[in-house]
């Protein structure tokens, strides 16, 4: 049992919350609830799960209103265009709970009902337009596409969104995707007034009037259509006209409960395809049998309209083509000269490492005594050389000899 009592409009930062523990407030709160960033605590975390999620937590009065959305939730397995939620960490697997908070002056005894979602770095819809202004015609089709499909699922399951609308609507932050895509991927959350057509628990209240369809307004009177799966092809059809145009198709939920009818969204931006265009005045008919009659039968009609190359895209790729070419032929060029320089570089001898290196000694030489040789030069006897006598007659002539 909820413990009916005044809450506080946040909770404090740090504070306890069953599994989780609140690190900050997350500026996606509504009039039914408030949103945190919250981290599973250490003792709760399993594997494969996220950390970090964000908590929807009831406000007062309004426990009902979350129990009723997590019992849709539920119904949905899950889908890259839906939020995804959790089952609370620990021993049941229940998504919608009801902890004991930790007690604290401003908070005493108090028990908090909320979901566990997970939680999307990026920006809703709302900021995005607001910071862009009108999208070019690929960056629509692509939101409007994704809305598209995150809706069939769900009217496949029988559950109408009832409350499509641009602050509903996250944009997932990933690196690169002004390079993949002209659209962000986009997350469909906020199924608290949603209803699901096979059950009859039912929640009256009403979404956003500037988005609603007509039929919602006029939804007591028996003589008008009962709400279904065309009231959420009439919201996305206006948040498609609001992105081509720069603004919505009314300026008050007046004129479109009358049946009056905007100006052509392709006569307000002559750059919008007339086949476009045509999707777009059958989305926001004011009579649901003129309408898609679900969300399937809308996303086959954007599936196979032609929107035509997307100039900024196709810019923004060249751009990061050029930018890449630039790097690579820097690394090429860095690279060629860094070879070059140790093709400079002389290579120094191999240095061999023994195991166990010996030294061997030197061995000792002994010596040698040094002989002195004198040599003597004996002088050489001269000879006299004597006239040779002529001989004569009964003398004889006898050789010179040398003496000694």
């Amino acid at each position: 049992m909820t413990i009916q009592i005044d809450k506080p409009e946040t909770l404090p930062v740090g504070i306890k919350l069953g599994p989780f523990q609140i690190i900050s407030p997350l500026n996606a709160s509504g009039g039914m609830a408030n949103v945190y960033l919250a981290e599973v605590r250490e003792r709760y975390r399993r594997e494969g799960a996220p950390v970090r999620m964000a908590l929807k937590v009831a406000k007062s009065n309004y426990e009902d209103f979350l129990k009723a959305e997590a019992a849709i939730l539920a119904k949905m397995s899950d889908h890259p265009n839906l939020i995804k939620v959790f089952p609370m960490p620990g021993e049941t697997a229940q998504l919608f709970w009801k902890a004991d908070t930790v007690t604290t002056d401003r908070l005493r005894n108090e028990r908090l009902c909320f979901l566990a979602m997970e939680y999307i770095e990026g920006v809703s819809l709302r900021k995005y337009l607001e910071h862009n202004g009108r999208l070019s015609n690929s960056a629509a089709w692509g939101i409007a596409r994704q809305i598209a499909a995150g809706l069939k699922h769900a009217h496949t399951r029988t559950i109408v969104h009832l409350d499509v609308k641009p602050e509903n609507i996250l944009l997932r932050r990933r690196r690169l995707d002004s390079l993949r895509s002209s659209a962000p991927q986009v997350v469909l959350c906020d199924f608290g007034i949603a209803r699901d057509l096979n059950s009859r628990a039912r929640i009256e209240r009403a979404g956003s009037p500037d988005y609603a369809a007509p039929e919602i307004f006029l939804e007591s009177d028996p003589r008008h259509a009962t709400v279904s799966f065309p009231a959420d092809v009439y919201m996305l059809g206006e948040i498609l006209y609001e992105m081509l145009a720069g603004h919505l198709p009314f300026d008050d939920p007046g004129p479109k409960i009358a049946g009056r009818l905007p100006p052509p969204i392709d006569i307000v931006n002559r750059r919008v395809p007339a086949e476009l265009g045509k999707i777009v005045t059958q989305a926001i008919a004011r009579e649901p049998a003129h309408r898609y009659p679900r969300a399937h039968d809308l996303l086959h009609a954007l599936e196979h309209v032609s929107i035509g190359p997307d100039a900024a895209l196709i810019a923004r790729q060249a751009v990061a083509g050029v930018l890449a070419a630039l790097l690579m032929s820097g690394a090429v060029w860095g690279g060629g000269n860094l070879i070059s320089a140790l093709a400079r570089t002389p290579t120094p001898p191999p240095i061999v490492i023994t195991s166990s290196p010996t030294i061997t000694p030197s061995p000792t030489r002994t010596p040698t005594a040094k002989v002195k040789i004198t040599a003597t030069l004996r002088p050489t006897s001269t000879a006299t050389l004597k006239p040779r006598p002529t001989a004569t007659s009964g003398t004889p002539v006898s050789a010179p000899t040398n003496q000694p």
